[in-house]
This record gives C-alpha cells, structure tokens and sequence, in this order.
C-alpha cells in the first residue's frame, strides 16, 4: 500500500477544491467595467467599447499624411450656381481624404473685403476659421460647415440685385499671397498644402492683359506665389488645382491641342459669360500656369504638378 505525505496531502486536496469550485460555481467571478475604457470615447480619435465576455477594445483613427487646404473662392456676381456645385460634392472628396490629417480653410478672390486683404480666412459658419478631422468632427458635420460657408451670401446677393456686390477684380493669386504671408500658422511645415481655386476669371479677369488690370509682380502672379511658400522652409510643397475656363496651352500649336489639358474651351467661355448683365468669363490662364507649371516654377522645388478641371463641369468630382 502506497503512502502519500502529510504534505503532498494537503497540497492535493487544495487543488481539488480550487477545481471543483471553478467547475460548479461559475457565478463567483465577474467582471466590471473599468471607466477608463468609458472616458477613451472622450479622446478625438479614441473609442473604447466593451464586448460580451468583458474586454475593452480600444480603437484607434489612425491619420496617415498631413495636408492643409486652402479653397479660393470666386465670389463675384454670377457664381452662386458654381460654388453650390462644388459644395454638393464636397462629401464625396472628404471621403477621399478622410484618413489623412487635414485643415481646411476659405478665401475669397475680393482682396478689397476684411478679413481677406489681412490674410484672414472668412469666418465658417460655426464661428471657425478653419475647420480639422482632429479634433473629433464628424464628416457629416464638416460637410455641413463647408456646404454653408462656401456658398457665399454676398455673391447671392448680388445675383438677385438685392445688395451691395462684391469686387468683380478677381484676384485668387493675391489672396493666396496674403493667406501666406500674413497667416503662416496655417501652413504647417510638415504638411503639404493644397490651393483650390474656383473662378470663371483670370487674375485680373484678364490675366494681365487688358489696360487697367495689370498684376502687381509681387502679389498676382505665378511666380510672386512660389516665392511666398519658398520662405516658408525649402522643404515645405504645394499644388494649386484650378476649376476655371480651361484656356489650353498657348505654347502649343493650336493643331495639336487634342487633350483636355491643351484644348481652350469655347463653348465654356461663352456659356460663363452674359453681356447683357455685364458678366465676362475669361480664360484663366495664370491659375491654368500654376496647377501645370513650366520648369521656370517646377525649378524652385517647392510647387508640384496640380490639377485642372472645368467649370463648366456638371460635377466637379
């Protein structure tokens, strides 16, 4: 007959009494809630939740990429329908860029209005100047923000002759010139900047080509832009994507202009103009200059290649 130790008893029969009270009462463990995974919903970004067996899952909104965007909108008379466009397709692009880090900021091209000629962005219609993913905002209510601030009233109100309209010396350059010199804070160093202009206008309305309306080389043109973003730190880049009257290439033969990008739009300008109001649609040729630079201002090494796109367009998707 085997004996078992006074010692390897004891140590035998607690275990078999720890088991057996796993086994049959189930009841005697249970799991409460920590307040820590509650309050991580209180955190921009951070969602704490728990599952049925008790465990808190943390998420985490991940931003990949930073971008500051700035949108320099035409408000003269007659673009009430463009910026309702570009608005009801604002979702759509927020989806787009969503996972990134972004802040957006709004313009006008009426240099002569406060708080634009100091180089400050009109205020949102929550209060804001700018508005941010990062700080807990949902898309619907940033798409909401943008919808109500990027259609101007003032351009509704010229439209309907009801008010005071705004200038119709469409400058997008020099309001982007002003944005920077004057609100640098918005330019984050580490981030790209992306410039959106909307306008059936050249700077100038002419671009510099009728008597009257010449630019000023240090605030309306291609190159006076790319100087100001250069002082903001060799590494710092920017795009500038441009929905106006495509004006074409002008460098290439008129025979060979088959793309979107090289073939002037006619029927545009015509449709964007209407003599009998005194509305003029015109080329936009400086902004067409930045979106598709030359390497007279890809040399400089902070501007890269952007975008264009009508504004003609059914949808400025």
């Amino acid at each position: 007959m085997n004996r078992i130790s006074h010692s390897r008893f004891i140590l035998f029969m607690f275990m078999f009494s720890f088991l057996f009270q796993i086994g049959c009462d189930e009841n005697n463990f249970s799991t409460t809630p920590n307040e820590k995974c509650f309050e991580a919903n209180n955190i921009p970004g951070l969602t704490g939740e728990f599952t049925k067996d008790g465990t808190c899952i943390y998420t985490h909104d991940i931003k990949v990429g930073k971008i500051d965007i700035l949108f320099i909108i035409d408000n003269s008379k007659s673009m009430y329908a463009e910026q309702q466009k570009m608005a009801d397709r604002f979702p759509t692009f927020i989806d787009s860029i969503w996972s990134m880090d972004f802040k957006i900021g709004i313009m006008t091209t009426d240099i002569t209005k406060d708080p634009v000629k100091s180089g400050q962005f009109v205020t949102l219609s929550n209060g804001s100047k700018t508005i941010s993913n990062t700080n807990g905002m949902s898309k619907s209510t940033i798409s909401q923000i943008f919808s109500d601030s990027i259609t101007r009233e003032e351009t509704l109100s010229c439209d309907l002759h009801n008010g005071t309209c705004p200038s119709g010396d469409v400058r997008g350059i020099y309001a982007a010139n002003l944005a920077v010199n004057y609100n640098k804070t918005f330019f984050r160093p580490d981030a790209h900047t992306a410039i959106v202009v909307l306008s059936d206008a050249d700077e100038r309305v002419f671009g510099g080509n009728r008597s009257g309306f010449f630019l000023d080389p240090n605030w309306d043109t291609p190159e006076s832009l790319v100087h100001s973003f250069s002082r903001l730190g060799k590494n710092k880049t920017f795009s500038v994507h441009s929905i106006i009257i495509n004006p074409g290439d002008q460098t290439i033969p008129v025979s060979q202009r088959n793309t979107f990008e090289l073939k002037q739009d006619f029927n545009c300008r015509n449709e964007q103009s209407n003599p009998l109001e005194g509305i003029i649609g015109y080329y936009g040729t400086r902004y067409y200059a930045l979106s598709l630079p030359k390497n007279n201002l890809l040399e400089y090494g902070n501007l890269l290649r952007g975008t264009v796109g009508s504004i003609c367009a059914s949808d400025y998707g």
